[in-house]
C-alpha cells in the first residue's frame, strides 16, 4: 500500500469511506482497463507528433479502436500539454509538479501529498488572472455521467490551481467514441468554489489519518460506507462491510424479511434495490474465485454424484449456408417419400431462401420449413434436411471447454479434464 493517502483518481471514493485508505490494498487491471490506458497513451502521442506517427505507438490489438476514434473539435486541447503529474499537499495547501509524459510514477509523494496525472492541462492570461484548463478523456460507456460528478476534477482543479497560480479553473470532461463524435461538457470553477471542496478534502484526510494511524496500532476500522465506489476498490477483498455482506447474503438475513413480506412497503424499496446490487457483485465475485479454481485444478465434489470441472463437449451444430440453400430446396422441391413430404414444384428456392442468408440457423430453417411444408411434417422434415446436410459434411459441432457442473457416471472416477480431440483447436489458448 502506498505511503500516500490517496491519488487523484481515488479522490471520489476516499472522500465516501475513510477506511478504504487503512486496509490492505491489491490492485487489478482488466481488459477494459488496459483499453482505456492505450487510448490515453494514444491521445497523449497526438500532442507531440502527428496523427499518423501517435497511431503507429499504438499495439496492434488497439489500433483498430484508436484509429476510428472520432476527434472531430478538440485539436486544440490534443496540442496542449499532456500526462502532467502533480502532486497536492493537504496540509500546506502547495502543490508541485512531478513531471509530463512520464507515467504514475510517485515515488516520491509523501504521506501528506495527493498525487495525480491531468491528462490536458493548458492556461492563457485573462483580466482576473490565469485561467487554467484542465481536460479528463473518458473512453467506454461504463465512465459516461454528469461532470458535476465527478470529483477527480475538483481534484485536478485545486492542486493545478495551487500548483500554478490560477484564479479561475476550467475543467472539461471529453468522452471519446468509435461510433460518435466526442461529447465535451465544461466547468468553470472559481477560486471560492476550489476552496470549499479543499475544506471538504481537509476534512476526510485528517478522519483518513485518524483511523490509518489506529490501524498501524492493531485496531481495524470500524466505520465503512459501502456503496458504487465499492467496486474497484482495492480493498475490497479485505473490507468487513463486504464479508458482513456476504454472510448476511449465504445466511439470507438480508432479505429474509422482504421474502416474508407482501408486497414491499414502498419505503423500503430503494434500501432493498441498492442491497440487491451490492449481493449480486460479492456473489458474483465469489463465483469467480471458485470457477477459477475449477478451471484450472481437479473437478470440485458438490456431493452426491455433482462435481464442478472443466468439461469438453461440442457447441451447437453450426450449418454451411450454401449447402443448406442447396439441400433444402431439393428436399421441398422433390419432396420425400421415406417421411411422406410431398413435392412442391417451384417452391424449394422460395423456401430455401426465407431460411438462409449468409449463413443459416436451425432457428431460420425451422421458420421457413413451417410455412412450406403440410401441418405436422414440419420436425421430420427438419430432421431429414439435418440427415442430409451431415452426409454431406455441411453440419459441424465446433469442440469446447466449458467449467459447469456434471454428474459422475457411475463407476467412472473423476480426474483431470480430457485432453480434446485430436485435430481441433484448444479454446483455452489465445493463438
Amino acid at each position: 500500500m502506498p505511503e500516500y493517502m490517496s491519488s487523484g483518481s481515488a479522490v471520489e471514493r476516499f472522500l465516501q469511506c475513510r477506511a478504504s485508505i487503512a486496509l490492505p490494498h491489491a490492485y487489478h487491471e482488466s481488459i477494459y482497463t488496459e483499453r482505456g490506458t492505450v487510448i490515453h497513451a494514444f491521445l497523449e502521442a497526438c500532442s507531440t507528433m502527428s496523427y499518423e506517427a501517435a497511431l503507429d505507438t499504438v499495439p496492434d490489438e488497439y489500433r483498430d479502436a484508436c484509429a476510428e476514434l472520432d476527434l472531430t473539435g478538440i485539436d486544440a486541447q490534443l496540442s496542449l500539454a499532456a500526462e502532467v503529474a502533480i502532486a497536492y499537499d493537504v496540509e500546506r495547501d502547495t502543490a508541485r509538479e512531478l513531471g509530463r509524459g512520464k507515467g504514475r510514477c510517485y515515488d516520491s509523494v509523501t504521506e501528506s501529498e495527493i498525487p495525480l496525472t491531468v491528462d490536458v492541462l493548458g492556461e492563457r492570461q485573462v483580466m482576473a488572472g490565469k485561467r487554467g484548463l484542465i481536460v479528463d478523456w473518458k473512453s467506454g460507456w461504463t465512465t459516461r455521467r454528469s461532470i458535476e460528478s465527478v470529483v477527480q476534477l475538483d481534484m485536478g482543479a485545486l492542486a493545478a490551481s495551487r500548483c500554478y497560480g490560477w484564479s479561475l479553473a476550467e475543467v472539461q470532461l471529453i468522452h471519446v467514441h468509435e461510433d460518435f463524435a466526442p461529447w465535451v461538457q465544461r466547468r468553470v470553477m472559481s477560486s471560492w468554489e476550489i476552496g470549499a471542496f479543499r475544506s471538504v478534502l481537509v476534512e476526510a484526510y485528517e478522519d483518513a489519518r485518524r483511523i490509518r494511524a489506529s490501524m498501524a496500532a492493531g485496531v481495524a476500522p470500524s466505520e465503512f460506507r459501502t456503496g458504487p465506489w465499492c467496486e474497484r476498490c482495492p480493498a475490497y477483498q479485505w473490507c468487513p462491510a463486504q464479508t458482513a455482506l456476504l454472510r448476511s447474503v449465504i445466511s439470507r438475513d438480508l432479505f429474509d424479511g422482504l421474502m416474508r413480506m407482501e408486497p414491499i412497503p414502498r419505503d423500503a424499496l430503494a434500501s432493498a434495490w441498492r442491497d440487491v446490487h451490492e449481493a449480486q457483485h460479492v456473489l458474483s465475485l465469489v463465483k469467480s474465485k471458485i470457477l477459477g479454481a475449477a478451471s484450472s485444478g481437479p473437478p470440485i465434489h458438490l456431493g452426491g454424484d455433482r462435481y464442478l470441472g472443466r468439461v469438453v463437449s461440442q457447441g451447437n451444430e453450426q450449418l454451411d449456408g450454401d449447402a443448406t440453400f442447396e439441400a433444402l430446396a431439393e428436399l421441398i422441391e422433390e419432396g420425400c417419400p421415406e417421411i411422406r413430404l410431398p413435392a412442391a414444384p417451384g417452391k424449394g428456392e422460395e423456401c430455401a431462401a426465407a431460411a438462409t442468408t449468409v449463413e443459416a440457423t436451425k432457428a431460420g430453417l425451422e421458420s421457413a420449413i413451417k410455412k412450406y411444408v403440410p401441418k405436422r411434417m414440419g420436425a421430420p422434415t427438419m430432421r431429414e434436411l439435418l440427415r442430409r446436410l451431415r452426409d454431406r459434411g455441411a453440419a459441424t459441432r465446433p469442440w469446447r471447454d466449458v467449467v459447469k457442473e456434471f454428474a459422475a457416471k457411475e463407476g467412472g472416477a473423476i480426474s483431470a479434464p480430457p485432453a480434446l480431440p485430436s485435430g481441433q483447436p484448444d479454446p483455452t489458448r489465445d493463438d
